[in-house]
C-alpha cells in the first residue's frame, strides 16, 4: 500500500503541516508538462490499463481498465496542451451502496498522503442526511455535495488534487498542473473568440 500511495502523485515524502511541504509534480509516473507520446507509454504499462483510440484526440487521451488506489477505474483522461500534459483525471464507479464508503476511503487515503483538503464540502441538503437510505437519490438530484480539495503551490502556480461524488454517483479524481491548466484554458477562450 505504501509504494502505491507513493505512486499516485510524484510527491515528496510528507504531507503539509507534518514536516514539510507537498510537491505535486504529476501523476503515478507522468509529470505534467509530459509529451502525449511519454504519457501513453507510461499509462500503457499500468496492468489493465487499454488505450480508446475513438476517444482520444488531439487534446485528451482516454484509457479504459486498470485500477486506482485499489479500487477499478471506470476510464481515465489524460488532458494536453501543446503537447503537454496538464491534467489526469480517473473516473471510478462503485455500486450505490458502496459510493459514500468508496468516497471516504479515498479521502482518508489522501489526507494520509498529502494532509487536511485546502477545501471540503460532505452535507446532504434538507430533507436528505446520511444514513437516511436515500444518499444516493440525494447526490443525484444535486443534494447530497461531497467534493475535497488539495493545492500545492509550485512557484507562482498551484497544482492540485480534487475528490468529489457527481450527480451521475461516479468518483472523479482529478490532478492538475496550475501553470498549464491556465495556458489551455486561455487557448480555448481564444479558440471560442476568433473562430476557427
Amino acid at each position: 500500500m505504501a509504494l502505491l500511495i507513493a505512486s499516485l502523485a510524484q510527491a515528496s515524502t510528507v504531507a503539509p503541516g507534518l514536516a514539510q511541504e507537498v510537491h505535486l509534480s504529476g501523476f503515478f509516473d507522468i509529470s505534467f508538462g509530459s509529451t502525449r507520446a511519454e504519457a501513453q507509454d507510461a499509462m500503457l504499462r499500468h496492468e489493465g490499463v487499454m488505450l480508446d483510440p475513438i476517444g482520444s484526440d488531439e487534446n485528451n487521451l482516454i484509457f479504459d481498465g486498470g485500477t486506482f488506489a485499489g479500487l477499478a477505474a471506470g476510464f481515465w483522461v489524460l488532458g494536453f496542451v501543446d503537447d503537454q500534459m496538464h491534467t489526469a483525471k480517473t473516473i471510478l464507479q462503485p455500486s450505490e451502496d458502496h459510493l459514500l464508503a468508496t468516497y471516504e476511503k479515498l479521502l482518508a487515503l489522501f489526507r494520509a498522503t498529502y494532509g487536511e483538503p485546502a477545501r471540503q464540502a460532505a452535507f446532504f441538503d434538507e430533507p436528505y442526511e446520511k444514513g437516511d437510505g436515500f444518499e444516493s437519490y440525494a447526490i443525484s438530484f444535486g443534494k447530497g455535495h461531497f467534493a475535497a480539495l488539495w493545492t500545492f503551490s509550485e512557484g507562482k502556480n498551484e497544482n492540485a488534487i480534487s475528490i468529489s461524488i457527481d450527480k451521475d454517483l461516479y468518483i472523479p479524481i482529478v490532478f492538475q498542473s496550475g501553470r498549464l491548466i491556465d495556458l489551455a484554458l486561455a487557448r480555448q477562450h481564444q479558440a471560442t473568440t476568433t473562430g476557427p
